[in-house]
C-alpha cells in the first residue's frame, strides 16, 4: 500500500494560501535589485544581433538595452536589463530582420534568452524600431499589403515591411523619435495604392488604420443609389474579376441580379444593387465560375465587401 498520498485539492489551496502569506511578510526585508544580467544567445545561422529593446508594463516608450558590439552568430553577450517582466522583448539583426518574445521575465542567476528563427516576427503585429514612441499602422482592409512606406526624405526610406506581408487586422508598429510626424501609404497585393494618411509618434496607442475607403480611387463605380433602396457590392478579391452579382431573400428565393460579364468588376470596383425587399444574402460569380456569398454588409460602411473569406468551398469528392 502506497503510503504516500496525493494532498487534497483543499490542502493545496491552503499551502498556497500560506505560501503567499509567507511571501508577503518576506517582501518588505527582502527587495529585488534593480537590474539583472541576461545572457543572450544568438543561434541564427546568419545575421548578428545590433539592437535589443525591451516594452514593460505600464509604458508606451521602449527602453534601448546597451549592446557593443553586436553578438555574432553562434556567441553570446551578457547585457543589463531591469528586474521585471517585459510584456516585449524586440531583437533587430544587421540584415534587417527582426525577433521577439511576448511575455518574458528574467529567471536564474543569470538568466538566459535564445534567439534563433523560432522567434522571428511573423503574422499578428510587426515592429520597426527608428526611435522609442510608436506609431500603429493597421490593415483594415480585407485585401493583404506587401508594402508601406513613409513619404518625405526625412523618413526612413524603402519597404518598412521588407519581405513580410501585412494581411487583415495585423498591425504595424513603427518606432520613431517623440513627436514625428510622417505620411504613410501602402500598396495591397493586387498593386493598388492606398491614398495618404497622415500620423504622429506618440506615447499613447494611436492606430492609424487603412480602410478600404482609402483604396476605391482605383475602381471604378458602376450605377448609383439615385435616392433608391439597395446594397453597394465591392470586389476585394486580388486578381478576380466579379462578373455576376445576384441577391436573395430569406427563403433562398432569387430577388434581383446585375450581369457585369460584359465590363467585369475589378478589384476595388464597386457597383450598386438596387433592391426593395429584404435580402437575405448576395452570392458573386467571378470569371472561373467561382462563387462568393455574404450574408451581412461591413458593419462600419454598410457595404458588401466580397474578398476570398467569403468563397463557397464545396466539400463534395468527385465520384
Amino acid at each position: 500500500m502506497n503510503q504516500f498520498r496525493q494532498p487534497s485539492e483543499t490542502g493545496r489551496k491552503i499551502t498556497l494560501i500560506l505560501l503567499w502569506i509567507l511571501f508577503s511578510f518576506a517582501l518588505p526585508f527582502c527587495d529585488p535589485p534593480d537590474s539583472t544580467e541576461l545572457v543572450v544567445k544568438n543561434n541564427l545561422s546568419e545575421g548578428s544581433i545590433a539592437a535589443i529593446n525591451l516594452l514593460v508594463p505600464g509604458r508606451r516608450q521602449l527602453t534601448s538595452v546597451f549592446l557593443s558590439p553586436p553578438i555574432a552568430p553562434g556567441c553570446a553577450d551578457t547585457v543589463a536589463v531591469p528586474y521585471m517582466y517585459f510584456n516585449r522583448i524586440i531583437f533587430t539583426a544587421d540584415n534587417g530582420n527582426y525577433y521577439r518574445l511576448n511575455g518574458y521575465a528574467p529567471v536564474g542567476d543569470p538568466a538566459e534568452i535564445t534567439v534563433s528563427l523560432a522567434v522571428k516576427e511573423f503574422g499578428g503585429s510587426f515592429d520597426r524600431i527608428f526611435g522609442s514612441y510608436p506609431m500603429i499602422i493597421r490593415n483594415s482592409t480585407p485585401i493583404a499589403f506587401n508594402s508601406v512606406l513613409f513619404s518625405g526624405d526625412s523618413l526612413p526610406q524603402g519597404n518598412l515591411l521588407g519581405g513580410q506581408i501585412l494581411m487583415p487586422d495585423e498591425v504595424l508598429r513603427v518606432w520613431l523619435d517623440s513627436g514625428t510626424t510622417a505620411e504613410i501609404f501602402a500598396t495591397d497585393v493586387s498593386g493598388a495604392v492606398s491614398s495618404v494618411l497622415t500620423g504622429i509618434a506618440l506615447p499613447v496607442d494611436t492606430v492609424l488604420s487603412f480602410t478600404p475607403e482609402q483604396f476605391y480611387h482605383n475602381g471604378t463605380v458602376f450605377g448609383s443609389e439615385n435616392g433608391g433602396s439597395g446594397s453597394w457590392v465591392v470586389n476585394c478579391i486580388p486578381d478576380q474579376q466579379i462578373v455576376l452579382v445576384e441577391a436573395f431573400d430569406n427563403q433562398g428565393y432569387f430577388l434581383k441580379e446585375i450581369d457585369c460579364s460584359s465590363s467585369p468588376l475589378q478589384t476595388w470596383d464597386r457597383v450598386f444593387l438596387p433592391h426593395w425587399s429584404p435580402i437575405s444574402y448576395i452570392m458573386c460569380t467571378d470569371q472561373n465560375e467561382r462563387t462568393y456569398s455574404l450574408m451581412d454588409p461591413d458593419s462600419v460602411s454598410g457595404n458588401y465587401l466580397f474578398d476570398l473569406l467569403s468563397l463557397d468551398f464545396g466539400f463534395g469528392f468527385p465520384e
